[in-house]
């Protein structure tokens, strides 16, 4: 569609861990311009096996919705992309 990021905004990413192979698995973490904002955090286990549906709120800002084939900031370890 021909428009750019400001190079100017954060880009914040939402990590869902589900590796079982992972020591986070079942996490969820925040990364801002492709280097971790928090330390994952673990699913309720309410949530563990379910659907879950990403989502944003905000008001007064505008949101670019990245989802895939590659993240719009790299980071420290491959992971795939919601497709």
């Amino acid at each position: 569609n021909g428009s750019k990021i400001d190079r100017n905004t954060a880009m914040v990413g939402v990590l869902l861990n589900l590796d079982k192979d992972s020591p986070n698995f079942n996490t969820v973490s925040l990364f801002k311009d492709g280097k971790r904002a928090t330390k994952p955090v673990a699913l309720p286990d309410e949530l563990k096996g379910k659907t879950l549906f990403p989502h944003v709120c905000f008001k007064g800002v505008s949101v670019f919705a990245n989802f895939g084939p590659s993240p719009a900031a790299p980071l420290p370890f491959k992971c795939n992309m919601i497709q």
